[in-house]
């Protein structure tokens, strides 16, 4: 068994997935948390849909399935399983190589001429719950450290990938994300630390820009945003005028708004807005109709970006700044009906996906 460890964004799990597809081999893949149960990895006893009540039947878990399969196995985030799972593991990455389960009566041996364990995880220098591994259970693995991409990895991973943009723009894209790295969280930016800026922001900023391209509109949204100050978003702002503000320099104008039967704008961007059959914008509630703030209209635009560009967003803010109806407001003017969940730490997946529960005869 192989553990990758590196900071996120380096390509551990590219690196596994790309070595699967290049030698032909299944790969499935894992994600660990400390929610994570020992069935959610090897299988249960559930109901069979259809038969009379009471009815179970075994269903093998994405790691069995694999191990029978003969697939190649990809465990991330390692470091953040509960004490019960890597328990469960040990047996299968020592060197007996099997997996028992109780259940069935049945012990279940690795294929070693076909499938490979891979595991990954970030330093424990990350927090969120990361948890330093018992060293016997780490001595069981062959530990790689992959070193953080260099200037020259960012520009040649950035090229291949989209050789269309001028060699003149990536340079700049990855000084100006370097220089970011290295001062935010350092010299500036102490609030909301510590930050990756990595290879991920570089690829997200490249496939929205667009042909021609046009950087200066994304560098808010992907970079500036997550800044938690107005001071430390100006930075932002000011370390990409210094590197690419002579050849795309970045818009003056505040972002405006147009609503139209169709559509609503905010600057350049352009978010559809879904129409009953008779042409009226679908308002799901109209007795409670948020009124547009305009201190809400550069987080607006920045809501309509992601939506455009189907990226997941998350809403930072201090209690009553007006993160929700924020959201609530951007869903309204769109005509999209918006569910409202609270989540807190005390919430299962059920509540969220559903579950089996009882039901009276």
């Amino acid at each position: 068994a192989i553990l990758l460890e590196g900071s996120p964004g380096v390509g551990k799990t590219s690196l596994v997935a790309a070595l699967a597809r290049a030698s032909g081999h299944p790969l499935t893949r894992i994600n660990l948390s400390d929610q994570t149960d020992v069935s959610d990895l090897f299988g249960a006893d559930l109901p069979v849909e259809g038969a009379e009540g009471g009815t179970f039947a075994w269903r093998d878990g994405p790691f069995l399935r694999a191990l029978r399969l003969g697939h190649w196995i990809l465990l991330d985030e390692l470091n953040l399983a509960s004490q019960s799972v890597l328990e469960g593991l040990n047996a299968v990455l020592d060197h007996r190589g099997e997996l028992y389960i109780p259940e069935l009566g049945r012990t279940f041996t690795i294929q070693s001429d076909k499938t490979r364990l891979f595991a990954c995880q970030n330093p424990l220098r990350q927090g969120g719950a990361r948890r330093g591994l018992p060293q016997s259970f780490l001595n069981r693995f062959t530990q790689v450290y992959m070193e953080p991409l260099t200037a020259d990895d960012l520009e040649f991973i950035t090229r291949s990938l989209f050789p269309s943009l001028p060699l003149e723009l990536v340079q700049g894209m990855v000084r100006f994300t370097v220089r970011l790295a290295e001062q935010c969280g350092n010299e500036w930016g102490q609030r909301g630390a510590p930050w990756e800026l990595n290879l991920r922001d570089l690829t997200r900023w490249a496939q929205a820009m667009g042909d021609p391209p046009h950087p200066d509109r994304f560098v808010g949204i992907i970079y500036a945003d997550r800044m938690r100050t107005s001071a430390d978003k100006q930075q932002v702002l000011k370390v990409y005028n210094e590197e690419l503000g002579d050849k795309y320099p970045l818009s003056a104008e505040q972002p405006g708004i147009v609503v139209t039967p169709s559509e609503v704008v905010f600057g350049e961007v352009v978010v559809p807005r879904q129409c009953g059959s008779d042409g009226e914008v679908n308002i799901v509630d109209r007795a409670s109709e948020n009124m547009v703030l305009r201190n809400q209209l550069a987080p607006l635009r920045s809501l309509a970006t992601c939506v455009n560009h189907n990226w997941l967003s998350i809403v930072v803010g201090s209690s009553g700044s007006g993160k929700t109806s924020t959201v609530r407001t951007l869903a309204q003017l769109c005509g999209r009906k918006l569910q409202v969940l609270s989540v807190n730490s005390a919430m299962d997946t059920t509540e969220i996906l559903g579950g089996f529960e009882q039901v009276h005869i």
